[in-house]
């Protein structure tokens, strides 16, 4: 996403082409614990719509991470980051009943997010060769 943003700037600046935008994460009650939007699975409605996140094989809360005092490293960022919570196997057998299943919807995303200019090419086939080893639909 960073040699997509720099690009963008660059095109930006150069040629006076603003980048594209993506809608802000969606935003429910800002008193709540959790004031963001979530999506069926639990995942945070609006933003870059990463391949990750419309291929969810997972929960990502973003919500504050704190680990146990004493943990190694874990006084760094851990906080930042949230938590993601795997889905079961019968989850994922119902999203992706065949490899196939899988790794097609995470291609749409994939040129979905390179169309859209949030991704490069080379960052676009990384991905998809990360999608064709998942264990997703065996």
């Amino acid at each position: 996403m960073i040699k997509a943003a720099l690009r963008a700037l660059t095109l930006w600046v150069r040629d006076g082409k603003a980048p594209r935008s993506s809608p802000p994460i969606a935003l429910g009650d800002p008193a709540a614990p959790d004031p963001v939007v979530r999506d069926a699975h639990g995942n945070a409605q609006g933003g870059i719509r990463l391949p990750e996140l419309e291929t969810p094989t997972a929960r990502l809360d973003g919500l504050r991470n704190d680990v146990p005092a004493g943990t190694p490293g874990g006084q760094n960022f851990c906080f930042l980051f949230g938590h993601t919570v795997a889905f079961e196997p019968a989850v994922l057998a119902k999203l992706y009943p065949t490899r196939e299943a899988f790794v097609r919807k995470f291609t749409a995303a994939v040129e979905a997010i390179v169309r859209d200019g949030f991704w490069l090419q080379p960052e676009g086939d990384q991905a998809l060769v990360a999608a064709r080893q998942a264990p997703v639909g065996k």
